[in-house]
């Protein structure tokens, strides 16, 4: 009879077991708000709170700077503009840790690459950057494995500073595909300033360890 040698019978043995990484998978928790400076700078990168789920790549603080348009001249050589990743004005009533996002037809973008999400849900904090109901509010888009950005939610605020202050907002995310590689996100305000805190991308992601049965 023939025999298999050892290292062909180990081999023969080894599966690969899944090991589901739960819940959030990625997180602005917070721009840290580098104070009312002569020119108003709201954030500048170096100092975001961002955390990510074991074998999840996120969008970095570096690239929060370059993907967003928000404001054309930010980093530029213009040292009055180089560092803001707003057009909004001086504004001493941010909320703690809160970025501000005008509503001037620019998004904040941000996301994340990974193997096999299934996505749950998108959280958020935010508040009309006002004293009053004004019809403020924020769109996202949403752009699966590269694809191309489509319409994912759009919602007027309730709150306002004086008014309730933060509200929590959460996006079902379940009706997407199933074991992506990729997501991305684009944010903005409209009817004016809002500002936005402690974002959150849901779900779950399988990595894959080896193992030797018996």
């Amino acid at each position: 009879m023939y025999k298999m040698s050892r290292s062909i019978l180990m081999t023969a043995a080894l599966c690969f077991a899944g090991i589901a990484q739960a819940d959030v998978l990625y997180n602005i928790a917070s721009f840290n708000n580098a104070g009312i400076r002569k020119y108003s700078i709201h954030w500048v990168k170096g100092i975001t709170t961002i955390t990510t789920a074991p074998g999840i790549t996120g969008t970095t603080d570096d690239e929060l700077m370059r993907l967003q348009t928000i404001n054309a001249d930010a980093d530029s050589s213009n040292e009055r503009e180089r560092e803001r990743f707003m057009n909004n004005g001086s504004d001493k009533d941010v909320t703690p840790g809160a970025i501000v996002l005008d509503a001037n037809g620019g998004y904040m973008q941000f996301g994340i690459t990974g193997s096999n999400i299934n996505l749950t849900s998108l959280t958020f904090q935010a508040v009309a950057a006002t004293w009053k109901n004004d019809g403020r509010g924020y769109n996202i888009d949403i752009s699966i494995n590269g694809g191309d950005y489509i319409d994912l939610d759009t919602a007027i605020l309730g709150n306002n500073r004086k008014n309730g202050g933060m509200e929590q907002f959460s996006i079902d995310l379940t009706g997407f595909p199933r074991g992506i590689s990729s997501v991305d996100f684009r944010l903005s305000s409209i009817g004016g300033a809002v500002e936005y805190i402690d974002i959150q991308i849901n779900g779950t992601t399988t990595t894959h360890k080896p193992i030797i049965l018996g």
